[in-house]
């Protein structure tokens, strides 16, 4: 008996090391593309769809792939810039910083990490999100609607 509680023991032990080990990798990876893809803008095409006194919205493909859109907004005494990260035609990545205009201090920062189109990670503030809140669900779906959302307006 004792032996087969050993068992089941190390292969929980196991399982949930590969899939740390696999989350980490996603991660990684993630955060590699969105690195490539901001160290060669300057090679993408960039349109602008929105620019005005209170902000702007600019879109950029690489051939005739989305790769990022970004966001600025002067909303009274905050500014909130949004980046959104695309590979394979998916949302990758998301960061929100929001920063307060009369003291320079950030007063929202945000990071979305997605695979296949759906969150596996939320930072607020570097902290993380627990995956198992609803909160994290909720955002999982509404950032999934979202994507496709301005997945069409960027075209």
């Amino acid at each position: 008996m004792k032996k087969f509680f050993f068992v089941i023991l190390m292969s929980f032990i196991l399982t949930q090391g590969t899939y740390a080990q696999i989350y980490n990798q996603q991660i990684t990876d993630i955060d590699k593309a969105r690195r490539e893809i901001k160290n060669n803008i300057q090679n993408f095409q960039k349109i602008e769809k929105i620019r005005d006194s209170t902000g702007s919205r600019y879109v950029y493909f690489k051939e005739k792939e989305l790769q990022l859109i970004t966001v600025f907004c002067e909303d009274k005494n905050i500014d909130k810039s949004v980046e959104w990260y695309f590979s394979n035609g998916q949302l990758i990545y998301s960061e929100q910083i929001w920063t307060d205009t009369k003291s320079s201090k950030t007063i929202d920062n945000e990071k979305f990490y997605l695979s296949n189109g759906h969150l596996i990670a939320w930072t607020k503030e570097n902290n993380p999100v627990d995956n198992t809140s609803q909160e994290f669900k909720d955002v999982d779906v509404q950032l999934f609607t979202y994507a496709e959302k301005i997945k069409e307006d960027a075209k």
